[in-house]
């Protein structure tokens, strides 16, 4: 949709000129403003548009900032009456959880 293409130029704009942390946090707004006003294809494209972002920043090894947000994302979809979005966002949270190697990864694993 537009609204991703728009969102896509305001984190490269605000990387420019601030961090990728501060630029993740301001899109994560935009994912709340669309949950607020029940457009969930948005949320989602929106969780999609993240992922890529880490991912490309990333070993493709066992990744908890790549687990968290899909984690974030069911807890998000959970309670709303589509749970077409609650189960994509299962099977991207499927898809990321690896063995993990090391003791806080394992950790990690059980938590989540």
């Amino acid at each position: 949709e537009w609204i991703v293409m728009i969102i896509r130029d305001i984190f490269a704009i605000i990387q420019r000129f601030q961090s990728f942390g501060d630029s993740v946090g301001y899109i994560r707004r935009f994912i709340d403003f669309s949950l607020s006003r029940n457009r969930f294809e948005i949320a989602f494209e929106i969780y999609d548009f993240l992922e890529n972002l880490f991912m490309y920043q990333t070993d493709l090894g066992y990744d908890n900032v790549l687990i968290e947000l899909w984690v974030e994302a069911c807890k998000r979809f959970v309670d709303m009456k589509e749970k077409r979005y609650l189960l994509q966002s299962l099977e991207k949270l499927n898809s990321h959880l690896k063995l993990p190697q090391k003791n806080p990864q394992i950790f990690h694993y059980f938590y989540t």
